[in-house]
C-alpha cells in the first residue's frame, strides 16, 4: 500500500523518487476515464512530493529533482 511504502521509502531517496513518479503517471492513467481515483493519486503525490521537498537535502534532493523534472 501507499503508507507501508511510503514508510519503508522515505529515507530511500531513490525508492522514495520511485514512488512519486508511479502516482505521477496514475494521475495520467485514470485522469480521462476515472477522476476520483486520479485525484487520489493526485492528493498522495502532492504528499509525497511536499515531504521530498522538506526532507530531502543536497545529492538527495539534486536526484530527486533531476529524476522528476
Amino acid at each position: 500500500t501507499y503508507r507501508r511504502a511510503f514508510s519503508e521509502w522515505k529515507d530511500d531517496y531513490k525508492f522514495f523518487t520511485e514512488l512519486t513518479l508511479v502516482l505521477n503517471h496514475k494521475i495520467w492513467q485514470h485522469y480521462e476515464s476515472n477522476r476520483e481515483l486520479a485525484a487520489l493519486y493526485d492528493r498522495l503525490w502532492r504528499e509525497a512530493d511536499e515531504y521530498a521537498m522538506s526532507n530531502f537535502k543536497g545529492e538527495e534532493l539534486d536526484y530527486y529533482y533531476r529524476i522528476t523534472d
